[in-house]
């Protein structure tokens, strides 16, 4: 059997191909490896450049504290890394009066001669941030219970409560919760207590006792045509009543004004409308002309203020929301504190 023998120098050029193929593949590593160190680098200096833009964010959070809000401003300057140079550069607008955003950009150049840039944005409030602290507490929120107000004549007692005499001379006082309005006690009164705000010293004999206060003004007007805005006529002799409850009047007159005060203890559970009833004395309801007919203000529903009444003759209906009397400013008046001048028939 023949041999052949391969040509000469076959085996020098294929180690010289071999070693071209080697040096390929080397050159091809040091690359991706120099390619990977780059990234590399960039990405540990963009997380350097986020951290600086944050902690630049948080000092101009510092200053509206200490400094105060309006001395925020832009700028530029150099901002020194680990071993790349940042260029810091911060901008502030003001878009609302107590309202600042701050945009905070840090540019740098990699090894590679490439800029890069990294920006962060915040809305900064001018309040103090001492606030943000009322955030972390419970919620506070409750349904309060309708507040009564009080006479001008009520005097504190200063633990929450106050004593309300219903007129100068009258012989007993109600011990009145400031909260809620309501009546805890009725007290009596020397007989010869000289018309002033009240101590705890004159509340000796109290007994307990649950209701609730109304006030109010009863107005006559006895006119074949009553306007309850100009109700000034002379005020009948009456009393109040109130089942399990108790009353007290003053008639008033003071220059063109006249009408009948009157304070009520109402008691718990009672309708505020329908259980005060007026006693005439001397005189009586009915639908003719020599009796009376009394009228009730409608005022707003569901309110706790004054209930005041009007009395007209018995021959004519309670007015109804009356009008100014020029015809050409038809708009309703308040009348005695009521939100509106309307009335309904309250007696007979």
């Amino acid at each position: 059997m023949k041999h052949t023998q391969p040509p000469r120098g076959s085996t020098l050029i294929e180690a010289l191909i071999g070693v071209v193929i080697l040096c390929l593949s080397l050159s091809g590593a040091m690359r991706l490896q120099s390619w990977m160190r780059l990234n590399a680098e960039i990405a540990r200096d963009r997380s350097v450049a986020a951290q600086l833009a944050q902690q630049e964010l948080e000092q101009s959070r510092h200053a509206l504290a200490t400094a105060g809000f309006e001395p925020l401003a832009g700028g530029l300057r150099a901002e020194p890394g680990t071993t790349t140079r940042y260029a810091l550069e911060r901008t502030v607008s003001s878009p609302l009066p107590q309202l600042k955003t701050e945009q905070v950009d840090l540019r740098w150049h990699d090894r590679g001669g490439t800029q890069h840039t990294v920006g962060l944005v915040s809305n900064l409030s001018g309040l103090s941030p001492v606030y943000a602290a009322a955030l972390s507490l419970p919620p506070q929120d409750q349904v309060l219970a309708v507040r009564r107000q009080l006479p001008a004549s009520a005097a504190s007692l200063g633990d929450g409560r106050s004593a309300v005499r219903p007129f100068s001379r009258s012989p007993i006082a109600w011990i009145v919760q400031d909260s809620t309005g309501e009546i805890t006690a009725q007290c009596a009164l020397p007989p010869d207590m000289p018309a002033r705000r009240l101590v705890a010293a004159d509340l000796a004999t109290c007994t307990p006792w649950t209701g609730s206060l109304l006030r109010g003004y009863i107005r006559f007007s006895t006119s074949t045509t009553p306007d309850p805005l100009q109700a000034n006529d002379a005020p009948l002799a009456l009393s109040l009543s109130v089942p399990q409850g108790h009353c007290e009047t003053e008639a008033v007159a003071s220059g063109a004004e006249r009408y009948v005060a009157y304070a009520c203890a109402l008691p718990a559970g009672s309708s505020r409308v329908a259980a005060v009833r007026i006693v005439p004395l001397g005189w009586a309801f009915g639908d003719t002309a020599a009796t009376y007919r009394a009228c009730r203000h409608e005022g707003t529903p569901g309110t706790v203020g004054p209930q005041n009444f009007l009395v007209i003759r018995g021959d004519v209906p309670c007015p109804g929301a009356l009008a100014s009397q020029n015809p050409q400013t038809q708009i309703a008046q308040p009348h005695n504190g009521d939100s509106a001048v309307a009335t309904v028939q309250h007696q007979p």
